[in-house]
């Protein structure tokens, strides 16, 4: 029988790791892509949306290497259905920062400037969810080593509460927006408005997603 040493290397989650970095190098494209965006490069924002789906295919890639290596009969510290949801809800992230490039790339869109002073702000702090949900995965070998108690997973839950709370002030801030786009609409194309709206939940679902993933870690601790 494989041992899960030989299945995982040193730790059974260094793949989940692996695959984090892997999402987040998906989404530290959106400012950039944003901001070529509204200053009208089309043929910038063109690269940057063939380089996040590049990337997100190599999410994919890496996702797919861990579903195929999951064993099914040996003992590991959270069970196999466990990860597998948690990768699922990872993967919706690096799928999040391809349909937001996607998106952004259908039609040539004028940002108004009152969107664009609340936007930025938005995506920086659904993006920060991402960099803590980052974080968290970068504590997992040293929770583990700790038998998923003491110190390491009072800091585990710490992450997740800050998680927490960035999403809940995503929230407020998403609602500020679409307020705000909705006050604009008069003077704007109503395809347009819904572009809009689509790429703003779309930036919205990367801390939604975060939050999940962050709270599916937490059942772990509790069930230990």
């Amino acid at each position: 029988m494989r041992t899960i040493a030989k299945m995982f290397g040193k730790s059974p989650f260094g793949p989940l790791r692996e695959f984090m970095n892997k999402i987040s190098s998906c989404v530290e494209l959106l400012p950039e892509l944003f901001e070529a965006f509204v200053n009208g490069n089309d043929e910038k924002v063109m690269e940057l949306v063939e380089e996040i789906s590049y990337r997100e295919h190599e999410a994919d890639i890496v996702k797919i290497n861990i579903r195929s290596q999951l064993p099914h009969t040996v003992l590991m510290p959270v069970s196999r259905r466990d990860i597998l949801e948690v990768i699922s809800n990872m993967d919706a992230i690096a799928d999040l920062a391809e349909d937001t490039a996607v998106l952004v790339s259908m039609k040539k869109l004028r940002m108004p400037q009152e969107l664009r002073e609340l936007f930025f702000p938005y995506l920086r702090l659904c993006m920060n969810s991402v960099d803590k949900l980052g974080e968290l995965f970068s504590e997992l070998d040293e929770l583990l080593q700790a038998s998923f108690g003491g110190p390491e997973a009072q800091k585990i839950n710490d992450i997740i509460d800050e998680i927490s709370l960035m999403e809940h002030k995503a929230d407020i801030e998403g609602r500020q927006l679409a307020r705000k786009l909705f006050s604009l609409e008069k003077d704007m194309n109503p395809i347009d408005v819904f572009l809009f709206f689509k790429i703003f939940n779309k930036v919205a679902d990367l801390s939604n997603f975060s939050e999940k993933v962050a709270n599916r870690i937490r059942v772990w601790l509790l069930l230990k």
